[in-house]
């Protein structure tokens, strides 16, 4: 996640903050960075929608992903300009924590179904299309439904419970107690991250126990090199970074986690986009679309002479 961008007195375009010499470099990142997820969402979102190749379990959840951390991090720009203690920012505080709430629960999502999928008993369970629609649905009411326990039990607390000093949207568009923020967000998604870790590890014991899978011991090294790495970076392991960076307390750290995890749009852009099937689906369906359209220009010319004659 972005940091929060810490507010002023006065609004502050984005175009000028970020240009402003007396912003942090931290903040500048967070922007940045924010802004180069929003960019290669777009893409990575219509393509997954448009592709074949992606519609099927897995690819309906990595695109659930994508859309609402798209919404963090438009989110996140639209709040940069807010005033603090506003009403509109402390909107923006409830919907972003929503939002990545969301998002790290959605990680989990892709994360169990990777391991269920490898799993032997998952290769028997998903076998049948009315399954999936059940997995499908089950894992959007977890996806939503989780978020939207925590983030109303948290507004509830803000607008009912003032002695217990909740914060939306009063230093940040976020929420401002460092206390409850910890206990809001960082607990649920530390726990997230471990879960993550768990089923990361029982997916690659399972990969490596699969006998079809073995039957070329170089050829799967190699691969799955590239398919742990994707894996490691869409369930969020990454994110560990920031939990890091708090502790330790070094500013090159903090920076290299505000990059890493907030340009995350661009590495599912990488991993989603820019493979080699994305690419091949790519190269056949414009040829494709270029022979039919030969054919359709054709067979005008040709209805054409037959009209003259």
């Amino acid at each position: 996640m972005s940091r929060p961008v810490e507010k002023t007195d006065c609004k502050i375009h984005p175009t000028q903050q970020f240009l402003d010499f007396s912003i942090s470099l931290e903040n500048k990142l967070s922007i940045a960075s924010s802004a180069v997820s929003v960019v290669t969402l777009v893409p990575s979102i219509i393509f997954c929608t448009k592709c074949p190749l992606y519609h099927n379990l897995p690819g309906r959840n990595s695109l659930s992903l994508m859309i609402n951390l798209f919404i963090a991090h438009v989110l996140f720009l639209s709040g940069v300009p807010l005033k603090s203690k506003s009403m509109e920012c402390v909107v923006i505080g409830i919907l972003l924590h929503w939002s990545w709430l969301a998002v790290f629960v959605w990680m989990s999502v892709c994360s169990f179904h990777t391991w269920f999928t490898f799993s032997m008993y998952g290769f028997v369970k998903l076998k049948y299309a009315n399954d999936k629609r059940m997995a499908f649905r089950a894992y959007n009411v977890i996806g939503y439904g989780v978020p939207s326990l925590i983030t109303g039990v948290c507004v509830a607390l803000h607008f009912l419970c003032p002695t217990c000093k909740f914060n939306y949207g009063t230093v940040s568009c976020f929420i401002s107690n460092p206390t409850m923020l910890g206990v809001a967000f960082a607990a649920p998604c530390g726990f997230l991250l471990i879960m993550n870790m768990i089923f990361f590890a029982m997916m690659i014991r399972n990969v490596q126990n699969l006998p079809r899978i073995r039957t070329n011991e170089l050829s799967m090294n190699r691969n799955n090199i590239v398919v742990y790495l994707k894996l490691s970076l869409l369930i969020g392991f990454t994110w560990i970074l920031s939990f890091v960076s708090e502790i330790v307390q070094l500013k090159w750290v903090l920076y290299l986690s505000i990059l890493i995890n907030g340009s995350q749009g661009l590495h599912l852009f990488w991993s989603h986009v820019c493979n080699k099937r994305a690419i091949d689906y790519l190269r056949v369906g414009s040829l494709s679309n270029d022979k039919s359209s030969d054919h359709d220009t054709e067979s005008t010319t040709t209805r054409h002479k037959t009209t003259k004659l």
